[in-house]
């Protein structure tokens, strides 16, 4: 009887798990959803099996000291690696899917964002997916939350020549430009699709 209660149960999985892996390749919300909770587990490698070889980071308004653009695995490795090492959580609020194309919401927390007194910030992740893996990924804070972050910042203190404090405004304030012109361009291209 035990042997036929294990023989079941591997004939279940083995039919089960290929349909539950097929239907994240072929639903680019799962894969989004699986990514952040990769992230959100600190799973590095479980996070960047779900990007393409040749995937591409894009942050319109990279924080000072970063890059705005990681291609590749190994600097997407280093995106990730870099998102864990600060805690980084995600809750995801709602998504937008055009074929392709995923608009994730989230809700986001990190070590930096707490060191600022914040709890958390949204921002919108534009995901392209395609058989199964992150392509393309365009990374930002929303106007509101830049505002929130500049506001938190404004109270920094002064570090000498270079300040956060100094730069981050700058820095936001140019973000809140790209982000209303990337949602503008973002609503026209949903609009022609319906």
């Amino acid at each position: 009887m035990k042997r036929l209660v294990i023989a079941v149960t591997v004939m279940v999985v083995m039919l089960v798990l290929p349909g539950a892996l097929s239907a994240q390749e072929s639903d680019p919300v799962a894969v989004v959803t699986a990514l952040y909770e990769a992230v959100n587990a600190g799973d590095v490698e479980a996070a960047l099996a779900l990007y393409s070889d040749d995937a591409v980071i894009y942050m319109p308004v990279p924080p000072p000291d970063m890059p705005d653009t990681y291609t590749g695995k190994e600097e997407v490795r280093a995106w990730i690696e870099n998102e864990v090492a600060r805690n980084t959580e995600y809750v995801l609020l709602g998504t937008q899917v055009d074929g392709t194309t995923v608009v994730a919401t989230t809700s986001v927390a990190d070590d930096v964002l707490r060191s600022f007194g914040l709890t958390s910030l949204e921002q919108t992740d534009e995901f392209t997916i395609q058989d199964g893996k992150v392509t393309a990924r365009t990374h930002a804070f929303t106007e509101e939350s830049l505002a929130t972050l500049a506001a938190a910042a404004a109270g920094l203190p002064e570090t000498g020549g270079s300040s956060l404090a100094g730069t981050l405004p700058l820095w936001l304030g140019a973000g809140g430009l790209l982000i209303a012109t990337l949602g503008m361009g973002l609503r026209k291209l949903l609009g022609a699709s319906r």
